[in-house]
């Protein structure tokens, strides 16, 4: 998930396991995490597009969605135009592989932040968390 503010924004990852499973998920979701700052394939480029445009152009289909956009980009105040769903599409058709490298890279230079909630007996600590991210 991704959440955007006026002067800065926030990228995240969630997921939901039994207590045991909590080492291994954790794991898998900081490599796959750290794994984009080593780059994407043509592939997962593809259809992570294609995954961000559909969920762009669903808007179209939905008007709460489409009203809660444009809320969020007048309520950020960044002085652009508001964007409809398919300038946004159109956008996201120019991101290239090593944008989202750089992008990653940058993210994983700052430090982690983990909030869990539930029986967390057997989450690692945090800095063996944080031990495992690789920018």
């Amino acid at each position: 998930f991704s959440t955007s503010y006026s002067d800065s924004g926030l990228f995240g990852v969630y997921a939901v396991a039994k207590p045991a499973d909590a080492p291994a998920l954790a794991s898998a979701l900081l490599a796959e995490t750290s794994a984009l700052a080593q780059g994407v394939s043509a592939e997962e480029l593809f259809r992570g597009k294609l995954a961000v445009k559909h969920s762009l152009l669903y808007a179209l289909d939905n008007r709460t969605t489409l009203l809660n956009s444009i809320g969020a980009q007048l309520a950020l105040g960044s002085g652009v135009a508001v964007q409809s769903p398919q300038q946004g599409a159109e956008a996201v058709e120019k991101v290239t592989a090593a944008d989202l490298q750089r992008v990653a890279q940058k993210l994983l230079k700052t430090p982690l932040s983990v909030a869990a909630s539930g029986d967390l007996s057997k989450l690692p600590r945090y800095d063996q968390l944080q031990a495992q991210v690789k920018a």
